[in-house]
């Protein structure tokens, strides 16, 4: 199971809890093929109602590092910033090397392909479990 938080989406959509929908899927392989929509279950959408908390407001603020990268909502991206990241997400799909794409998506989701050695630069995502949002962060980053 994997939760994600709809609320905005919805908002765009102007659908409301009990509003009608459907989705529609469509899986593109990584080379381009079309995919059947019948690999995967399709989504579904649970409704859990809010909780309202409140922190206590921060007394000093943080001191600025930079050795701390932070990823910025993509939704809050420049133009630039945008085209910065089309560029970049380009070039790795035609990086052929061992650690480039093909390399990495060759083992996305399957742990047990991982490269034994802990001092290569990879990491290994199991989709829905703990470490999923984790390394999806950490290959943002690679």
């Amino acid at each position: 199971l994997f939760k994600y938080d709809v609320t905005e989406a919805f908002n765009l959509l102007n659908l409301k809890v009990d509003s009608e929908y459907h989705f529609v899927n469509d899986i593109t392989a990584v080379n381009g093929t079309k995919l059947d929509s019948n690999l995967i279950r399709p989504p579904s959408v649970h409704f859990v109602p809010g909780v309202k908390v409140y922190h206590p407001a921060v007394s000093e603020p943080y001191a600025e590092r930079s050795d701390i990268l932070i990823r910025k909502n993509v939704n809050e991206l420049t133009l630039g910033e945008a085209a910065n990241l089309k560029d970049a997400l380009h070039k790795l799909q035609q990086d052929h090397g061992p650690g480039g794409f093909e390399a990495i998506a060759g083992f996305h989701g399957a742990p047990f392909l991982c490269p034994e050695k802990g001092d290569q630069t990879y990491a290994c995502c199991v989709h829905g479990m703990p470490i999923f949002p984790h390394w999806h962060r950490l290959f943002t980053v690679q």
